[in-house]
């Protein structure tokens, strides 16, 4: 089983989300995944000392990448972090086709989560790209065939909520923004789905 998540920027810039989510990964001790994310308010944040836009969110995505890998191991959960456009691992060419090195990504996997970025490179230009998350899923998901490529419901925001964990059955599961109109469909899961291996087995089955 390989599983695909994404942490859109809705939940990235939320601390005790990310924390209670990884903390709920690690106790289902799931087979190595991918998880991937690209940037949030914090480019804002960037902004106001001096940078531009598009500087601002290539600095915040790499931050936010090591951020995570840091808050995931000290919930135990491992993962190596990567930016693709670092080693090649995804990048466009002249006619617009996205090439990714399954073969290293499948190597990492033997052993390990794998925190990915959006950012990848173009061959062309030699420029960083930011790939919409949607559309870096459906990449992803083509080349490496996951059993579910999962996101994370907008309602889930709040960790000190009663129903965050336990679940509210009145309560629609609802994409995120930033990924609607994407090329794939999303299994979306709530908090209460990440309660234990069989609840989490049969969300993903459903």
């Amino acid at each position: 089983m390989s599983y695909l998540f994404i942490l859109d920027s809705g939940h990235l810039d939320n601390g005790p989300f990310l924390k209670v989510f990884s903390k709920q990964l690690g106790s289902l001790n799931l087979p190595p995944s991918v998880f991937i994310h690209g940037d949030s308010e914090y480019t804002d944040r960037i902004m106001q000392t001096g940078f531009m836009r598009d500087e601002a969110r290539i600095r915040a995505v790499k931050e936010l990448n090591h951020r995570l890998i840091a808050l995931f191991a000290d919930e135990g959960v491992a993962c190596v972090g990567l930016n693709p456009y670092q080693r090649g691992l995804l990048t466009t060419d002249e006619h617009d086709e996205i090439t990714t090195d399954t073969t290293f990504l499948n190597g990492l996997l033997e052993h390990t989560h794998v925190m990915l970025s959006n950012l990848t490179s173009d061959k062309v230009s030699d420029d960083t790209n930011l790939m919409p998350l949607g559309n870096l899923a459906a990449v992803l998901d083509e080349a490496l065939d996951f059993d579910a490529v999962i996101a994370i419901s907008k309602n889930e925001t709040d960790p000190g909520s009663d129903i965050f964990v336990n679940g509210n059955k009145n309560a629609e599961n609802k994409l995120p923004d930033e990924l609607e109109n994407s090329p794939i469909s999303f299994t979306v899961i709530s908090m209460k789905d990440l309660n234990s291996l069989e609840v989490f087995n049969h969300k993903i089955s459903s």
